[in-house]
């Protein structure tokens, strides 16, 4: 096989120097963050771009949008803590069940080395398939993965922009999270949580040097 040596490349962009900046964050200070923070990372994760249009952050087969995003605030100023679901149409937030509910999550996962306790909040996104489904058959299981793996990819980045730290989480205990969440895990499921935070000081940190 032949190979072919391509230029060499550096980041010369803010979006370039983002994404080479992206890890995955696992010790936090345990400061809140901002309603205003929450919602920028809501809306540049998976918001709609124009009210007078279907059109969102990412490419949807179809433009159908299966995705929901859940937030479990732990500790957000101006936000009691409780699940919310996040209005993607008016941009708000419904409350789902306020309590404490930092004990409750934990325990829907294995958290693999995160430390959750001061984390500012998890955001969870779930997929109601029929969605992408009834109109794709079982190719619309494969769009609705994508389309996560975009609006994660979207969280992240935001988050790395805002100077906040995130970490996406595939060890959790799928019935657990659909029980906290109040869905029922079948219509509509959990994908993925993603833990959100301000990053613990560098000399504080217990994850250097793990890139993904």
């Amino acid at each position: 096989m032949e190979r072919r040596e391509l230029p060499p490349v550096e980041a010369r962009t803010e979006l370039e120097r983002t994404i080479t900046a992206r890890r995955s964050v696992r010790t936090f200070s345990g400061a809140a963050i901002g309603l205003e923070e929450l919602a920028r990372l809501l809306f540049f994760t998976y918001g709609k771009i124009d009210p007078g249009q279907i059109f969102r952050t990412v490419a949807s087969g179809g433009g159908l949008y299966p995705l929901e995003l859940y937030v479990v605030a732990f500790r957000v100023d101006g936000l009691e803590q409780g699940i919310y679901h996040y209005g993607v149409e008016t941009r708000h937030l419904d409350l789902v069940k306020p309590f404490e509910c930092l004990a409750a999550f934990k325990d829907v996962g294995s958290w693999q080395g995160v430390d959750i306790d001061q984390a500012s909040l998890a955001i969870v996104m779930t997929a109601a398939f029929r969605r992408t489904t009834s109109k794709y058959l079982d190719r619309g299981y494969r769009m609705v993965l994508m389309e996560a793996g975009e609006a994660a990819q979207n969280l992240c980045l935001m988050a790395t922009s805002m100077n906040l730290g995130a970490c996406l989480i595939g060890g959790f205990h799928d019935d657990r999270l659909s029980d906290l969440l109040e869905i029922d895990g079948v219509h509509e499921a959990p994908l993925l949580p993603v833990i959100v935070g301000r990053p613990a000081a560098v000399g504080d940190r217990t994850d250097q040097g793990l890139r993904p």
